[in-house]
């Protein structure tokens, strides 16, 4: 069987022009966003780039998403649904990168929308500008709307540098300016690199940006051409301690590779004890335990502090 799996129309008798490579693949994974996937797709369908394929995983979504999915493939050949049970985010991406045939992987979450001109623009940054692995974008925060706002003043918007550079001072905190699911990357860097890593789970997407910033040059084109959605079903809301923990792992070991110490969690599976088994040293861990726990009071202050003025969202 056809590991895509494709639900569109059969393109095996089709001309050869019609197998023709696109320039860009975008990459989606989607579990339970049957409230957000249609505007999702829609905002990539609706693209004023018109040569990419839009690679879609349903990872195990028990509500109506994979419906939804399966009537905008049917409609539209350049959508490819495939079915990664329960893999989590960082596999299920990581199923798709391994049938991209774009010469750049963009990546696009099922429950945020993105502006029309996003992957023209994206896409003539990097065909212009060699010497960079990748461009993200500004963007902004909705709740919501379920299309890009057409006056985006009325929202909080997130500007980032237009060239992006690791803070070599930090070992914690905002060390890298990269929206990693605006992103577009070129599909070399994110095969020397190996994809996404699953042992960072809830950051793997912050360990990908840090490791691809060591492959070349980032940066961020200034206009805005994202919407993140917040939302109850955020992954940084629904599982917080193991969002903070990977988050901490991860520039544990950014800062570790800067000093040319060698990064051995390639072939870990992460586990409840990793921060103990993943190669760090005794001062390492009491150092990544006391900002694991500093996080941790931060956080349950300022749910204290929402419930107590009862702001719910």
């Amino acid at each position: 069987m056809d590991p895509l799996m494709t639900l569109d129309a059969d393109t095996s008798d089709q001309p050869a022009a019609a197998q023709v490579s696109p320039s860009v693949s975008i990459i989606m994974p989607a579990r339970n966003v049957e409230r957000w996937i249609n505007a999702a797709v829609r905002s990539v369908l609706t693209s004023s780039l018109t040569d990419f394929e839009l690679l879609i995983s349903d990872d195990g979504s028990t509500d109506g998403t994979r419906a939804i999915l399966q009537s905008h493939a049917a409609r539209d050949p350049r959508i490819h649904l495939i079915d990664t049970p329960s893999s989590g985010p960082a596999e299920a991406r990581n199923s798709l990168i391994a049938l991209a045939r774009g010469k750049y992987i963009a990546f696009q979450d099922s429950d945020d929308i993105c502006h029309p001109d996003r992957f023209r623009l994206q896409l003539e940054f990097l065909e212009s500008n060699s010497d960079f692995a990748g461009i993200s974008s500004n963007f902004l925060l909705i709740r919501e709307e379920m299309e890009f706002p057409e006056d985006i003043s009325k929202h909080e918007i997130l500007f980032r540098s237009p060239v992006v550079a690791i803070d070599q001072k930090k070992v914690f905190g905002r060390v890298i300016d990269f929206s990693f699911p605006a992103s577009m990357v070129r599909r070399e860097c994110v095969k020397a690199l190996g994809g996404l890593r699953p042992f960072f789970t809830g950051a793997e997407d912050v360990d990908f940006n840090l490791r691809l910033a060591e492959l070349g040059k980032l940066g961020n084109l200034q206009q805005v051409l994202y919407a993140y959605r917040k939302h109850g079903m955020n992954s940084a809301l629904r599982w917080p301690y193991m969002n903070i923990e990977s988050g901490v792992l991860v520039r544990m070991f950014a800062a570790r590779r800067r000093k040319g110490r060698a990064d051995r969690v390639y072939a870990r599976k992460p586990s409840f004890i990793r921060i103990f088994t993943s190669g760090l040293s005794p001062a390492e861990v009491i150092i990544c335990l006391l900002e694991i726990a500093r996080l941790s009071l931060k956080r349950s202050s300022r749910i204290a502090r929402a419930v107590a003025r009862r702001h719910w969202r």
